[in-house]
């Protein structure tokens, strides 16, 4: 495992690719996953001319390897509004995501990480190998993130 630690505006990017020149040329499987849409649009840009590296937010790959692809994941708003609803009718907020067939974005990657653990088989072939992951911004990521990753 390499671990590259730097602060923001000291080349990170160029180092990587450096690194996929000169170690992972033939990789066919580079994963970069990164906190924000923001850092996610640049290194999609950055990594343009490199058909190997596939860049996502973690929450937009835990929607490709989610298990339960018709359930809705839910927004901030739509959240807080089950949640009242949830207190008025007295049912548990996950009884009625259950019902409703909805998610919240922790419940997906949770749900995924334990879906993954029992099921190896899914996650290769949702997947794949991956010849390369790159993680940025990883601090800012929570615990049941880390665990995803």
């Amino acid at each position: 495992m390499q671990i590259l630690l730097a602060a923001p505006g000291t080349g990170k990017t160029t180092k990587i690719k450096s690194i996929i020149d000169t170690d992972y040329a033939e990789a066919s499987n580079i994963l970069v996953l990164s906190f924000t849409n923001a850092t996610i649009n640049d290194l999609t840009n950055s990594f343009r001319e490199y058909k190997n590296v596939r860049c996502h937010t973690l929450h937009q790959y835990a929607l490709i390897i989610n298990h339960l692809p018709k359930n809705h994941v839910l927004c901030d708003y739509e959240i807080r509004l089950l949640e009242r609803v949830s207190s008025k009718i007295e049912i548990g907020f996950n009884t009625i995501c259950e019902i409703l067939h909805c998610m919240t974005f922790e419940m997906m990657i949770s749900s995924s990480i334990e879906f993954i653990n029992q099921n190896p088989a899914y996650a290769e072939e949702k997947v794949g190998e991956i010849d390369l992951l790159v993680v940025d911004e990883f601090q800012d990521f929570n615990q049941i993130e880390r665990d995803l990753v």
